[in-house]
């Protein structure tokens, strides 16, 4: 009888526990983070004619390296979405509407929950900076070889390209191109949110105004005088830097 009773009495603390196991373990969910391209809070098309102060530029390349998302809870608790991920609107502002849709990352298993801020650099972390492009396979983000500069041993960050109407005739003849990299250039991003994931999936949509991007001195920044900016202390690049948070909003 007594070996009956405890048999009974060990099931129940069985169940007990799986029972607190599945009300305490967090339950996971989806979760898509969308990034759209803006000018002057307009979406941004590529190789149409946009305002520079007096003048017009066109740009053609907008890429970066999205290093380690991830939501943040009231608690300071980050939930980390991806390690690093690779933002390149080239391809998908070339008309109005891929400029609205912009570019989605859909992560899977995030924990169900409240949060209250976004985080992410621009850049890449110094650990990963300190390795080589070839160190990756050939599916890795960082295994481009047209974004490591050896002669900085580093990747390279941001690349902003376009060409400036200097002769005001829409002949757009001046190139113009910032590439960002080293450590020192890594842009901590910091967003609040107000974010529930529930059941199914959960999104968020954040826009980055390149104009705030080239904002310098109470002005924008003088780029007939300065058209390469392809060293990491250069005005140019560390005012990407700089503004890099200032030009993210939630949308």
């Amino acid at each position: 009888m007594k070996t009956i009773q405890l048999g009974f009495i060990l099931i129940l603390c069985v169940v007990a526990f799986f029972g607190c196991c599945r009300d305490t373990d967090p339950e996971p969910s989806g979760f898509s983070l969308t990034m759209v391209a803006e000018y002057d809070s307009e979406p941004l098309v590529f190789l149409e004619p946009i305002k520079y102060g007096d003048d017009n530029i066109v740009l053609s390349t907008s890429n970066f390296y999205m290093d380690q998302p991830r939501l943040v809870k009231s608690d300071g608790t980050e939930i980390i979405l991806s390690t690093i991920e690779y933002v390149d609107f080239s391809d998908v502002n070339v008309d109005i509407e891929n400029a609205n849709k912009g570019i989605t990352f859909d992560f899977s298993n995030v924990e169900k929950g409240d949060y209250t801020h976004i985080r992410f650099g621009v850049g890449v972390n110094p650990v990963d900076n300190g390795n080589d492009w070839t160190d990756y396979s050939s599916d890795h983000v960082l295994s481009k070889s047209g974004h490591y500069w050896s002669a900085w041993n580093s990747f390279i960050f941001v690349k902003m390209e376009g060409r400036y109407d200097i002769d005001k005739d829409n002949s757009f003849s001046l190139p113009f191109l910032f590439h960002s990299g080293q450590d020192q250039n890594y842009a901590a991003v910091e967003l609040p949110i107000e974010l529930n994931i529930g059941e199914g999936t959960t999104g968020l949509r954040l826009g980055l105004e390149h104009k705030t991007l080239f904002e310098i001195n109470n002005g924008l920044f003088d780029i007939p005088s300065n058209p390469t900016n392809h060293e990491p202390d250069l005005p140019g690049i560390i005012m990407i830097k700089d503004n890099m948070n200032a030009a993210w909003s939630v949308k």
